[in-house]
């Protein structure tokens, strides 16, 4: 295993190469290997977890965000007892409004809203950022109710 210093995104990062786990970033607490810990906004408490509610939600509708810079849907979403609340999600490169109507979704629902484009956001959609794929939504394997509580 050797330690090596790459560029990514304009900033140096520590990481280490070898026995066939790739190349994968330090933490800062030591040799811990930790991917993309350059890129880590820094600790948080479990009571700052707890206070953030990730829950799941079907998808009701979606249409294009015509207003939107960067291509974009506006979706509805039925999270059960948090009732249908409006999403402004930029994954026009993987998903098509027909392949997105009542799939199931994981979301943070205790955002404030935020004007995006034109729309109310009430919600973040959540979804896997991926170099080779963009973004990727966050999926329960099996269907749950709408408003299960993500733990």
């Amino acid at each position: 295993m050797e330690s090596v210093v790459a560029q990514k995104g304009g900033r140096e990062i520590e990481g280490w190469r070898g026995s066939g786990s790739g190349d994968r970033t330090r933490s800062e607490r030591g040799n811990e290997p930790m991917s993309g810990a350059a890129d880590r906004p820094g600790e948080i408490s479990f009571d700052d977890f707890l206070k953030v509610e990730i829950v799941t939600g079907t998808i009701v509708d979606v249409r294009v965000n015509e207003k939107a810079r960067v291509p974009a849907f506006v979706i509805d979403v039925d999270f059960g007892p948090y009732g249908r609340k409006t999403s402004s999600a930029q994954i026009t490169g993987n998903y098509a409004p027909e392949t997105l109507k009542g799939r199931q979704i994981v979301a943070v629902a205790n955002f404030p809203p935020k004007r995006v484009a034109g729309v109310k956001s009430e919600v973040l959609i959540l979804g896997a950022v991926s170099e080779a794929r963009g973004v990727v939504l966050l999926e329960p394997t099996f269907p749950v109710e709408n408003g299960a509580r993500i733990a």
